[in-house]
């Protein structure tokens, strides 16, 4: 967040017409502002407006003067006046500084160019990078293409290249009804692309993270792991320790429980305490009853610690007052802010809208606020090497051929009958290092969220079974997805 002689204002529209929209929510960030012109501004929107995206940038550019432009579709947009889901609405922040300089790129395309596009993006804005090394000075927004973005790779090649500059934002987003999202350049609409800018100056740049989970106990050691299985916390089944930390109601409905309590990792694999929301969220997404083991959305590491928690309301709305009042302590003249909120939470995690925007608004006393609901959201804790590869070394030296592993006939059977609210995927194979690792991994590279996992191991042969939903929460239903999926599981 910018301070000093910085002027910002952000402007929300519901407005289902979309030129009186962007005029509204531009016309209301310049009049906060305080007028005059800005330097640019960034712009988030729901696809209910893309017929017109085009008309929108450029009633933006006229009603606040910028040429510097930058934005994302959005399944839900907000400001700290309130928060727009499944309906038209449009998010501006407009900025004045003659202490901020940004440098706005676009990188296209980005599917299966993971490192060229990092590269790309490094290259164009190395001349700009400060050379002073203070820290805090620099920053890089970044707003992909959520469906086209291959995370690990992206982020090691870009912070290999640019080390030390942090980066932040967002995936794009969208309702489901357009099968694609949309990246915002000047006047420009991009798909299959990343947008963003550096920011750089005599100014001071501060990013925080909030969780919408409770830590559960005390943090746990862990004593035995492999890639992403944990065996083992604190010389006791991973699964014994699961159970005790969700409780005796949940423990006895491990599907349920598993939806519900998550592994929070530190950010550091060496770190020797977890602060309080200084951890990473990741999913379990299996157990297996026999070996009392637990797989987990992330490579885990013996020895070092993890901790338990519960995804709640009252958690997620405590831990949000905790990081924006400590902002607001810590940094009393902060002149506007980005927020970059999770798909899961808005009504659907709350039961009630526009929570995080009044938390916001309240707490940070009127700072001007634009973000939007996220496909993935990005913090400055990203670049780690991804396990695909170290999976793949050794693969290499103890098996001879695929075809080999499988002499027990492979079986993927994909139901969308057997539950309400999710799709059913069922592998059966034989089992062998990394097997369950490559089933999530394709899962998930598919673009499927697991919610719940039961992993079972019969002699030679495992039966897993996962239930999933796809990034908008829905089961997948189109047959031509549900039969490339079964072909890449096989």
């Amino acid at each position: 967040m910018p301070e000093g002689a910085t002027s910002a204002g952000s402007g929300l529209s519901g407005d289902a017409d979309t030129i009186r929209a962007a005029d509204e929510a531009a016309g209301r960030a310049m009049s906060r502002m305080g007028g005059g012109r800005a330097d640019w501004a960034v712009v988030f929107a729901t696809v209910h407006h893309f017929p017109a995206f085009g008309p929108m940038l450029e009633t933006v550019s006229a009603k606040t003067g910028a040429e510097k432009i930058v934005g994302c579709s959005g399944h839900g947009v907000l400001t700290e006046d309130g928060e727009i889901e499944d309906a038209p609405g449009i998010a501006v922040l407009a900025v004045s500084s003659p202490s901020l300089e940004v440098f706005p790129f676009l990188e296209r395309p980005l599917q299966s160019r993971p490192e060229d596009a990092a590269l790309a993006i490094a290259e164009e804005i190395r001349p700009h990078l400060p050379r002073s090394g203070r820290p805090g000075n620099a920053a890089i927004l970044l707003l992909p293409d959520t469906y086209h973005l291959h995370p690990t790779h992206f982020f090691a090649s870009l912070e290999g290249e640019i080390e030390g500059v942090p980066l932040f934002g967002g995936g794009a987003s969208e309702d489901g009804s357009q099968g694609r999202t949309y990246q915002f350049y000047g006047k420009n609409i991009e798909s299959n692309a990343v947008v963003g800018m550096l920011m750089t100056g005599a100014v001071s740049l501060d990013m925080r993270m909030t969780q919408a989970c409770r830590p559960l106990g005390e943090p746990r050691v862990v004593t035995r792991a492999e890639e992403n299985i944990i065996y083992e916390l604190g010389g006791r089944p991973a699964l014994e320790s699961f159970k005790e930390a969700a409780g005796e109601e949940l423990a006895a409905d491990l599907r349920r429980a598993v939806t519900s309590v998550f592994v929070g990792l530190p950010m550091q694999p060496d770190q020797d305490e977890i602060d309080r929301g200084q951890y990473l969220v990741r999913n379990i997404m299996g157990v297996d009853l026999d070996s009392g083991a637990i797989a987990i959305s992330d490579e885990s590491k013996t020895g070092q610690i993890l901790t338990f928690a519960l995804r709640e309301p009252a958690g997620a709305r405590e831990d949000l007052m905790r990081m924006s009042s400590d902002l607001q302590r810590d940094r009393p003249d902060a002149a506007f802010g980005l927020y970059f909120n999770c798909m899961a939470r808005g009504r659907g995690l709350y039961g009630e809208p526009d929570v995080d925007s009044r938390t916001l608004r309240e707490s940070l006393g009127g700072v001007p606020v634009a973000g939007f609901f996220t496909g993935s959201e990005i913090a400055p804790i990203q670049g780690k090497t991804h396990p695909a590869r170290e999976l793949a070394k050794r693969r290499e030296r103890t098996m001879s051929s695929r075809t080999e592993v499988f002499a027990v006939a492979p079986r993927a059977l994909i139901d969308n009958k057997a539950s309400n609210t999710h799709t059913l995927i069922e592998v059966n194979g034989r089992d062998r290092p990394g097997l369950l690792h490559d089933v999530t991994s394709v899962i998930s590279g598919d673009g499927l969220h697991i919610t719940s996992a039961l992993i079972s191991t019969y002699g030679e042969r495992v039966v897993d079974v996962f239930y999933v939903k796809d990034v908008f929460g829905l089961k997948i239903d189109r047959q031509e997805r549900i039969d490339g999926l079964k072909q890449k599981l096989l």
